[in-house]
């Protein structure tokens, strides 16, 4: 009993830690899609071509973790858009501030697009978490499998230890 508490305990600690991270990695992740994808856009918002845009954004169909990304202009007001085929709600009418914020199993990510120094727009991407929820899951099952093996081994091992004890009665 006190091993499967000591596995649990290091199973916790692992886990959080290495969710942590991945949050992380995904942020970095999702910040050098939005620099690469809002710079494309960026041009595009100067030259008021959304069809440039939203070929810009299109290309985010590449990763199947972006549901959907809007470009908005220095008025808020919607550019360009895309959005994955099982993706419902495409853009809201205002972005939100810039940054990040975690909502409903998404990344949300807001970052202001520059050119040189003047605000041109605004990039949205919402980023599906799916992946962390499959790392959680591989880990639950790494961890059920050492508690099976581990007390199977030490049932095997109390059982001859008992039999010993026995048979020198």
């Amino acid at each position: 009993m006190t091993t499967i508490a000591a596995q649990t305990i290091a199973f916790l600690a692992f886990t959080s830690i290495e969710l942590a991270r991945a949050r992380w990695s995904v942020k970095q992740d999702v910040a050098v899609l939005a620099d690469v994808v809002g710079h494309n856009t960026a041009a595009a918002l100067m030259l008021e071509d959304k069809k440039k845009a939203a070929d810009s954004l299109r290309a985010l169909k590449a990763n199947q973790h972006v549901a959907s990304s809007c470009v908005y202009t220095v008025k808020d007001e919607i550019f360009a858009s895309y959005k994955r085929d099982d993706v419902l709600v495409e853009c809201t009418s205002v972005p939100m501030a810039e940054g990040y914020a975690y909502q409903n199993g998404f990344l949300l990510s807001t970052r202001t697009l520059w050119i040189e120094q003047d605000r041109w727009g605004t990039i949205f991407i919402k980023y599906d978490l799916r992946e962390l929820d499959n790392l959680l899951m591989r880990h639950a099952g790494i961890f059920f499998v050492i508690i099976l093996f581990s007390s199977m081994i030490a049932f095997f091992v109390a059982s001859k230890i008992l039999v010993k004890d026995q048979g020198s009665l």
